[in-house]
């Protein structure tokens, strides 16, 4: 992996072990619900995106961040 550069925060490192994410449907989908569905893979990148941004622009601004908590789902009503 190439050493890249996002503002002052700097990637020199890359993964030892190459990760592996087993997608699935719960049974009303015609899957047998062993994990998490595209759906829910695309809104915890989404939330992990974020948080991370958060996290690491506040750092870079001297912002201390106490709790930081991210929901991106269905809003049951």
């Amino acid at each position: 992996m190439q050493a890249f550069s996002l503002g002052r925060a700097r990637n020199e490192a890359s993964r030892s072990q190459p990760f592996a994410i087993e997608g699935d449907h719960p049974a009303e989908l015609l899957g047998t619900n062993h994990g998490p569905s595209s759906v829910e893979l695309l809104l915890a990148a989404l939330g992990h995106c974020l948080a991370s941004g958060w996290a690491m622009y506040g750092a870079m601004l001297g912002v201390a961040i106490d709790a930081l908590r991210i929901v991106c789902g269905e809003r049951r009503v």
